[in-house]
C-alpha cells in the first residue's frame, strides 16, 4: 500500500513542507495498523503440506511479517541457516526471519541479518 499527499496552497509559504509533514505524522500510525491488520489476515498462521514434512509459520510482530518455523521437505531452514545443529541435545532455538516485500503481489524475501 502506498499513498501521498498533496497540498494546494494559494501563494508562497515556507510552511508547505512543515504541514505536509505533520499529515503524515498524523495518517502514517492509523495506516501502518490497518496494513499490519491486513497483512495478518491474508498471511499469518500455520501453513502445512498434506503430507506433513513440510510446514511454514508466520506471524506479525512490530507491523512486520516473520517466519518462526519453516520446515521444506523434513530440513528446518531457520536451523539449517542459522547453524544450530538439530539434535535433542541443543537447547537454542533459532530466531525468526522477517520477510519483506518484493514489490510483487504475494511475494516476499527472507531477511536474515
Amino acid at each position: 500500500m502506498s499513498y501521498g499527499v498533496a497540498l494546494l496552497m494559494t501563494g508562497t509559504s515556507d510552511a508547505a513542507g512543515d504541514i505536509a509533514l505533520d499529515i503524515f505524522r498524523h495518517l502514517q500510525p492509523t495506516l501502518d495498523l490497518i496494513l499490519a491488520r491486513e497483512v495478518a489476515k491474508l498471511y499469518s498462521g500455520r501453513w502445512r503440506t498434506t503430507e506433513g514434512n513440510s510446514e511454514i509459520i508466520l506471524g506479525i510482530d512490530d507491523g512486520s511479517l516473520w517466519i518462526s518455523k519453516l520446515v521444506l521437505n523434513g530440513t528446518d531452514v531457520l536451523r539449517l541457516t542459522q547453524g544450530i545443529p538439530y539434535d535433542e541435545f541443543s537447547l537454542k532455538q533459532p530466531m525468526p526471519i522477517t520477510l519483506w516485500s518484493t514489490g510483487r503481489h504475494h511475494e516476499f524475501r527472507l531477511v536474515s541479518l
